[in-house]
């Protein structure tokens, strides 16, 4: 695979439809490696939900923040503290929304292919008495 090259927010890899689902190499790059995703929230979108992985014998261990745009100047939204941990965040329609992914460990990330995927929540109507989780 060539390498990334939507490594900063000005060059962030634009998403046009959900579900989305990419594949990067990240292991032959240095650990300060940062991938760029954005998408605009359209009107029946509600909540997004984002995951980044690695396969289980690399060393890449993603950290995702978000952020809402513009590129030239993105302000923090929200931040996923976990590793490879899902997450789910509310938007507005119109909103550009701006996806960061690091490497959260100290070395260089070999043998690694970072997975990205974003897609809608559903949008099913909840009984009154219902749990809902979200990771």
């Amino acid at each position: 695979m060539p390498s990334p090259t939507n490594t900063t927010a000005l060059t962030a890899m634009v998403v046009t439809t959900l579900p989305f689902s990419i594949t990067q190499a990240v292991s032959t790059e240095p650990k300060t490696l940062e991938l760029w995703y954005t998408y605009t929230a359209g009107t029946d979108d509600r909540v997004l939900g984002c995951v980044p992985y690695t396969n289980i014998a690399g060393t890449y261990l993603p950290k995702l923040y978000i952020y809402t745009g513009p590129a030239s100047a993105p302000v923090l939204y929200h931040v996923n503290g976990a590793i490879t941990r899902a997450a789910c965040v509310p938007v507005e329609t119109g909103i550009v929304y701006l996806f960061r992914v690091i490497q959260s460990g100290a070395t260089t990330p070999l043998g690694s292919d970072l997975t990205f995927i974003l897609d809608k929540a559903p949008q099913n109507t909840a009984a009154a008495d219902s749990i809902i989780a979200c990771e």
